[in-house]
């Protein structure tokens, strides 16, 4: 029979780890030596009391071992279910991570083909306008394009007020030429009565060298 020393409790089944492989060595720990004393008990005759109260302090350490290794089987299914539902949310945020690095690459690229309105600008070209400033010297496109809107700007602006001050002269032309033809049309009637006088004077130029008065009242009417 197995001494009784061997059966005593030991440390290691009393104070039973979190730990689910220990708590699993433990019960099948538990269960051989419970199988053995049984089998022992049934080799002796007759039945030693010590023996049996061992063996059933063996089955309440296996019942207990059991109900920690099964709490603990539990509490494992919870956690790898905890563990689960957090890499299930993990994977949708990559997934919408993902999604919303493609909708801004996409983005992007629409915004660098969009066709901007500097692109149908008429303007100089970038050979003309380096050659009118020699001294701008630099290989940023941007700011190359920000001088180039700069200059197209101030080339604009004068040009348009160049078209305001010939506007100006064309509408102060256009008063000076109303004024002459209004004067041009009063000097053409006044000629038109001086030749048609002078046509009459031409045919009356005997009679008239004659007498005087009738050509005082000619005159009275123009």
């Amino acid at each position: 029979m197995e001494n009784l020393e061997t059966l005593e409790p030991s440390n290691q089944y009393i104070s039973i780890e979190n730990n689910q492989e220990k708590v699993f060595d433990t019960c099948l720990d538990l269960s051989k030596k419970a199988r053995k004393q049984c089998h022992q008990l049934l080799d002796y005759y007759p039945v030693d009391s010590k023996a049996k109260t061992q063996l059933m302090t063996l089955i309440t350490r296996l019942r207990a071992a059991n109900r920690v290794a099964y709490l603990e089987a539990r509490a494992s299914k919870q956690e790898t279910q905890r563990a689960r539902q957090s890499l299930d949310q993990k994977h949708v945020q990559l997934q919408n991570l993902y999604y919303e690095q493609q909708h801004i690459l996409a983005t992007i690229k629409a915004c660098e083909t969009f066709p901007t309105m500097y692109n149908s600008l008429s303007m100089i070209s970038e050979e003309e306008f380096l050659a009118l400033h020699p001294n701008f010297n630099t290989t940023d496109q941007h700011a190359l394009m920000l001088a180039r809107l700069s200059y197209e700007k101030k080339e604009r602006e004068n040009l348009e007020k160049v078209r305001r001050d010939l506007l100006k002269q064309k509408s102060e032309l256009i008063s000076q030429n109303k004024t002459h033809k209004e004067d041009l049309e009063t000097l053409d009637f006044q000629l038109k009565n001086f030749i048609r006088v002078s046509h009459f004077f031409y045919l009356n130029r005997s009679y008239l060298s004659k007498n005087a008065e009738p050509l005082q009242e000619f005159m009275k009417k123009y």
